[in-house]
């Protein structure tokens, strides 16, 4: 039994590693818009891809998974991913033509982002909590040294790591900068959804006087961005520094904007329900609107509002690319699809009838 594992083992790793070897013959000739990861989810297996967008091949990278893979790119085109294996969590770093295992657990391994310096962060469980960990070069580290769950590590553009960690009782914002780990947030209620700011600035959802807050940390102090009774979350910097976050001020959710401490409402849909905002490079602003069970993709610029998706399926979790085009999730033909907007025309990449495909992911405009 134990030998048939291990046989069914190496041969899915043999597999994976023939795909990406091929992948590579053409790796180099990708540009930004060429490629993505996502998953793709059917009666038998959760499997990540592939997605070269010129030719509408897909490489899958992990099969046979009974949990959500999870994959992130770094700025110099290396891809990290997980796959179930044996019933351990594998964590591997691909680099156009090598693969290489560089974490296993019998825990899920989650939560993977990448600093622009090239080292990996994320999230494992060892004993019984789930910690924080980088690797690099030398190895891999548990970065935090703290008796407590954390989670949502998210890198500065200096190389610092910002986490969620319940050492004190509740969930608090910590920073880490290479040598300690320092909480900023110091609050008695829970604070989450670190996002770092291109100039160090770092904001974060706090509940420490009951209702849901944006707050800035600038590196000394912390300033309430969003300044309401009600409830205000999920906050994403533009390349700029404008602050966008969801709000429930109005009596619906809205998609507000903060700059230099004026508040905007952006969305201005008062009939129904804003989430998921997400800036573009060249400072759009995409999110989802839901209004009688029907979520749509709109886009905010300047001078407008637009429906971009136009269909009565549910349509969520837009991702733009470096050169503008706006990935996101469509079930207008039933099953769930990757769609691709170009400012002009939306195209279906995954085409999978019968099976559900989720949580796009572009290739970096600097891998190539």
């Amino acid at each position: 039994m134990m030998l048939r594992a291990i046989v069914r083992l190496m041969s899915a790793v043999l597999m994976g590693c023939f795909a990406l070897i091929g992948a590579a013959s053409f790796w180099g000739s990708w540009q930004d818009g060429d490629a993505m990861t996502f998953v793709s989810i059917d009666e038998k297996d959760t499997i990540l891809s592939l997605n070269d967008l010129r030719t509408g091949t897909q490489i899958r990278l992990s099969k046979g998974n009974t949990s959500t893979p999870q994959a992130a790119w770094s700025v110099d085109g290396r891809l990290a991913f997980t796959a179930l294996a044996a019933d351990d969590e594998w964590l591997f770093v691909w680099n156009d033509t090598r693969l290489t295992r560089i974490y296993q657990s019998d825990a899920d391994v989650d939560e993977l982002v990448w600093s622009a310096d090239g080292r990996l962060a994320f999230t494992a469980v060892e004993t019984f909590n789930r910690d924080v960990y980088v690797w690099d070069e030398s190895g891999i580290h548990n970065i935090s040294g703290l008796d407590a769950d954390e989670r949502q590590p998210v890198w500065s553009t200096d190389g610092r790591l910002a986490f969620t960690a319940t050492h004190t009782g509740d969930f608090e914002i910590y920073v880490w900068d290479g040598a300690r780990a320092h909480n900023i947030s110091q609050s008695p209620g829970n604070d989450a959804d670190p996002q770092w700011s291109a100039d160090g600035r770092l904001a974060f959802t706090s509940a420490r006087h009951g209702d849901l807050e944006v707050y800035i940390w600038d590196g000394l102090s912390l300033v309430n961005a969003s300044q309401s009774a009600a409830a205000d979350y999920s906050p994403d910097w533009s390349v700029d520094g404008r602050l966008a976050f969801t709000s429930n001020r109005d009596g619906n959710l809205e998609i507000y904007v903060w700059q230099g401490g004026a508040l905007t409402n952006v969305s201005r849909l008062p009939n129904s329900q804003e989430r998921q905002a997400v800036w573009s490079y060249d400072g759009r602003l995409a999110f989802t609107s839901e209004q009688d069970r029907d979520w749509e993709i709109y886009v905010a610029d300047e001078a407008s509002v637009t429906n971009i998706s136009q269909s009565m399926g549910h349509d969520s979790m837009p991702v733009w690319n470096a050169n503008g085009r706006l990935a996101f999730v469509s079930t207008r033909e039933d099953n769930e699809d990757i769609y691709v907007w170009d400012g002009e025309h939306l195209s279906n990449i995954s085409h999978s009838p019968g099976v559900h495909d989720r949580l796009p992911d572009w290739m970096p405009s600097t891998a190539h």
